[in-house]
């Protein structure tokens, strides 16, 4: 019994767990991968040794750099690994450090939540993709939802499917429906999709029973959760509940949230009620911060730098009650060493500091705060040109009688003109020949685009403004018809001149913007004649704007026409030419205009953006003029949101006050400007002072580099490529290079059948869908790589998340003589012989982690050699194990070696543990701290509820409701030690995975 057995033929070892004697002999039980199985004598061999064992592992000769390269990639990717990113190389978009700090933080985070905050343009969607999946590399993601703007559904859809891997589909009430009806008859079902909030809000049965069912979800994204900020509302009851349901949850927003209101709590509160539960401890919590940031400050100005006054703002941290805390992490104690006295402080420190302070900012696990001046991004440069258009005398009479209609029955009235009355002059200023027909139709001004387009919510009265007429004298003055449209003829001689400043004569792609859909469908039909157009706005169906898009996309198209509506959440960072036909009165809307080009991928180095102009009209001598003053076109303003919609809130009843002298006008609009720049210094101050929302520039970024992981913390292509060369040849299958550095795989029935189990069983078939199991049952020629080839679809990825590799992992599993745990290797470069061991480390407290470990060994002094180590995974990720053929083992020098390097792991191992433990308690203190100051609050409101029902001899019912809810409570603050406490104890484990002597 508990002899290790080799099955003859097999290649398979077990453990014997039974014997038992039968007429020929005997029989026996053998567990194998932890099923026991029978076998006849005669059909296995005794293995002497334990094969789990480094005494087994050195019994036999050394494996191939291959074959332990090929171990050791398994053990990667059969053990997930908390300190990896198993997203790098493995989706199709372009690498940029910054993206990868949210799925660092929720992976070392103990809650599993993230609030991602970047600016806009930054790449929020990528991030969140990237951050799915690390999640479903680590465990299948079986229930997930993507709950978006309705307007951003395709594109969610698109992104998921084209640069992830991930095709889901778009949920409706009836998917609900169904969903929920497997859960009440008793069954476990998948659901995975996106749905828009619009929708899952007004799903109020579904809402229901979902609270009622309480259905776990492993992963939620909700893009643009700033909607869920404002508690007592619909929204934030539907935010509530997703809270509520998911494991891991992930709010986008790129909307500043106001720091003086409880926006920003509200939201951190819904991500992570225990870290951040009350509002008035949730400032105390924010303290540190601003002490944080002083530090930062100062040691990054060089005339503050050597004055002791950073180490002067550090010490004041303890006494912030949330501060003290932090004094008790290794991250301050770095911070107190390198400020002190005796040190020189240089970019080097001053970068460590920098990193430290944001690592103890008390919301640096849970939220992420990237902005464009961090990630030193080269940007294109806004070259912006006003197309000055010169009316016909005919076309200004027009204008001008519509206009004096209009201010004559707002002075009539004694208002200003409201935002519907306001609807023709704008229509006019934009395209008249549109305005003209409106007129003549009696059309309403104020289309479905236009509402949903606009910034702010239309009340009755404004409705009601609509629903009046034109009257019948101003359509007699427009009814004369007009031989020419002035603004046309100006945008086609811009256009033609921008086609024959191409060397090649070909048209750039332009995207051309205008606020109404009437001018939207004009524009196509008159440019249609010269250029080849295309259009989106609100008509278009969602399924259809994909289709335009790619037309745009691969050059069928030169000019796309658009409103903001039809254009909502589209990218186009492949054009470099935009042109506002017309302005919107909301500036977030011109700078969403502008940011639909100016992003993450732009290739060109200037961005031209042409704005048709013609002096006189409200539109180029209010709207255009502020825009202007404030560089509106040539800056991105971002943070200037809150600001903008507070300015332009009331601006328009002001400035079209038709008792305003053109010079009075021209006066406020000075006014306004420096309202505008008086309030973001107040927002850059606030931003550089408060310390509240964290940022790292991209030089801090531990471990990562402009060109990719520096620490060999990944699944590299050539392990990828060793797995599927693996599991293609023991299932005969054909994998040939192609000149451009592709793979065409040719598969047979018998891979595709393993592959559907190993798929089935992992939850990965859903990744890849049935698809390429079907090609290769049928021998079809795929054509793969195992590098990200962002602009080829068509082209599939191997990489660590591939159904191919996923089966190489369950057949190595099973096959523990193909992953031998004991080789000898070269690494390119390697000047001296050593000695490694890679383990496997999990540690548990407030969080649970598991990590990679190489300890190495220098065979001639007998120290370990920190370089080398990280070397090490660098050589293994980038396939930089080479073979050794001709050096002959000496085996008593080996074992005197293994036994140093064992002792130099297990010194590693206590020194890690001293080292996190301290950093470990002082979370667990924070969040006791944090949860007894909530626990007092309420109970100390309760009690004086209490007491007041009491003094005035309230209902015994209500009496009793608030002792019990006091009994309840204190409880509760009771518990809040017993439940944290086992989590102060730091227990560290480490499983050794393999040998491997290097060789100089």
């Amino acid at each position: 019994m508990g002899d290790i057995v080799r099955v003859v033929g097999r290649n398979t070892i077990g453990r014997v767990a039974a014997v038992r004697r039968s007429v020929n002999g005997h029989s026996i039980g053998v567990e194998v991968e932890g099923v026991l199985s029978t076998f006849i004598e005669s059909d296995l061999e005794l293995q002497e040794g334990d094969p789990q064992t480094p005494e087994f592992w050195l019994s036999s000769a050394p494996a191939s750099a291959e074959m332990i390269a090929r171990t050791l990639s398994w053990t990667k990717i059969r053990y997930p690994l908390s300190d990896f990113l198993y997203s790098y190389a493995a989706t199709r978009t372009v690498f940029k450090p910054y993206q990868f700090l949210p799925a660092l933080k929720i992976l070392a985070g103990s809650t599993g939540r993230i609030l991602i905050a970047d600016e806009v343009g930054l790449g929020k969607t990528i991030e969140a993709g990237l951050i799915w999946t690390e999640l479903e590399q680590r465990s299948p993601i079986r229930r997930g939802l993507i709950v978006v703007p309705s307007a951003l559904v395709p594109k969610w859809e698109r992104e998921m499917r084209e640069r992830f891997m991930r095709p889901l589909s778009i949920l409706t009430k009836a998917n609900f429906a169904a969903f929920i009806n497997e859960l009440r008859a008793g069954r476990d079902p998948d659901f995975i999709g996106i749905v828009s909030l619009h929708s899952l809000r007004s799903y109020g049965d579904v809402i229901s029973e979902l609270m009622s069912l309480r259905p776990r979800f492993d992963a939620v994204i909700v893009d643009e959760a700033h909607a869920l900020r404002n508690r007592g509302t619909k929204t934030a009851a539907v935010g509530e509940m997703l809270a509520d349901l998911a494991d891991h949850l992930l709010f986008l927003s790129a909307t500043p949230l106001n720091l003086g209101s409880n926006d920003l709590f509200n939201l951190m509160h819904m991500l992570d009620p225990a870290g951040y539960p009350d509002p008035g401890v949730f400032e105390a919590q924010l303290e540190p911060n601003h002490l944080l940031n002083k530090v930062s400050q100062l040691v990054s100005e060089p005339a503050t730098r050597a004055t002791g006054a950073p180490r002067e703002a550090l010490i004041e941290l303890p006494k912030r009650e949330h501060g003290r805390v932090l004094t008790q992490r290794s991250e301050y104690k770095k911070l107190q060493d390198l400020l002190a006295p005796e040190q020189s402080i240089g970019p080097r420190e001053v970068v460590q500091v920098r990193r430290l302070t944001n690592e103890l900012n008390t919301l640096s696990t849970v939220l992420n705060r990237t902005r464009k001046v961090d990630v030193q991004e080269k940007k294109a440069l806004r070259v912006v040109e006003n197309i000055e258009v010169e009316w016909t005398p005919s076309e200004r009479a027009l204008y001008e009688e519509i206009e004096e209609f209009y201010l004559e029955r707002a002075r009539s009235r004694r208002q200003p003109l409201g935002f519907v009355t306001q609807m023709p002059l704008r229509q006019a200023s934009s395209c008249l020949p549109v305005a003209r027909d409106r007129f003549l139709q009696r059309t309403g001004w104020l289309g479905k685009d236009e509402r949903d387009s606009e910034y702010w919510a239309l009340d009755e009265e404004i409705l009601l403004e609509e629903s009046e007429p034109a009257s019948a004298e101003l359509r007699e003055r427009v009814i004369r018809p007009q031989s020419r449209d002035s603004k046309l003829e100006a945008l086609r001689a811009r256009l033609r001149k921008l086609r024959d400043n191409q060397a090649d004569g070909v048209m750039p792609k332009v995207l051309l913007f205008s606020f109404f859909r009437g001018t939207v469908e004009y524009l196509v039909n008159e440019l249609a004649k010269e250029f080849r157009t295309g259009y989106l706005h609100g008509g278009v169906p969602a399924k259809d704007r994909e289709q335009v898009m790619d037309g745009f996309r691969d050059g069928d198209v030169d000019i796309l026409i658009a409103n903001q509506v039809g254009s909502e959440g589209l990218d186009f960072q492949f054009c470099h030419v935009l042109v506002n036909y017309d302005l919107p009165w909301n500036p977030m809307q011109i700078e969403q205009r502008i940011g639909r080009l100016d992003r993450i991928g732009q290739r060109s180095e200037k961005i031209f953006i042409l704005n048709m102009s013609i002096p006189g009209t409200i539109e180029t001598e209010i709207i255009q003029r502020l825009y202007h003053r404030i560089n509106l076109f040539e800056r991105s303003i971002g943070d200037l949101e809150p600001i903008m919609r507070q300015t332009m809130d009331g601006i328009e009843r002001l400035l079209l006050d038709s008792n305003l002298t053109p010079e009075q006008r021209a006066q406020e609009i000075e006014r306004q400007a420096q309202v505008v720049e008086r309030n973001k210094a107040d927002v850059e101050m606030l931003e550089e002072n408060s310390g509240l929302l964290t940022s790292v520039g991209m030089l801090e970024i531990d471990g990562l580099t402009a060109s990719g992981p520096d620490s060999g913390r990944f699944v590299g292509p050539s392990e990828v490529a060793s797995l599927v060369d693996y599991v293609m040849s023991k299932y005969r299958a054909r994998i040939s290079p192609e000149r451009d550095g592709t793979v065409v795989l040719n598969g047979n029935a018998t891979l595709a059948v393993a592959m559907n189990r190993a798929v089935a069983n992992s939850g990965a078939g859903s990744v890849f869908g049935t698809d390429f199991v079907r090609r290769l049952r049928d021998g079809e020629s795929i054509l793969a790589s195992f590098h990200p080839i962002e602009s080829r679809t068509d082209v599939d990825l191997l990489s660590s998340r591939h159904p191919l590799v996923r089966l190489a992992v369950k057949e190595l599993a099973e096959d523990p003589l193909a992953r031998p745990q004991y080789g000898r290797v070269k690494l390119r470069n390697g000047a001296r012989s050593l000695l490694a061991l890679v383990t496997l480390v999990e540690s548990t407290g407030l969080t649970e982690l598991r990590e990679f470990w190489v300890t190495a060994l220098d065979v001639v002094t007998e120290q370990r050699d920190l370089r080398i180590e990280n070397d090490f995974l660098v050589a293994l990720a980038n396939g930089g194990f080479q073979s050794i053929t001709d050096a002959e083992v000496d085996a008593p020098r080996l074992r005197r070696h293994v036994t140093r390097l064992f002792a130099a792991e297990a010194q590693r191992l206590q020194d890690e543990r001293q080292l996190r433990e301290p950093d470990n308690a002082a979370l667990v203190d924070a969040r006791i701290i944090s949860q007894e100051q909530t626990l007092g609050f309420k109970i100390t409101k309760t009690r004086t509820i209490l007491g007041d029902a009491i003094r005035e001899r309230q209902d015994d019912r209500i009496i009793r409701m608030q002792r019990g809810r006091l009994a309840n409570l204190e409880a509760e603050l009771d518990r809040v030690r017993t439940d944290l406490e086992p989590k102060r104890k730091y227990v560290m484990s480490a499983r050794r995975m393999a040998i491997i002597e290097v060789i100089a």
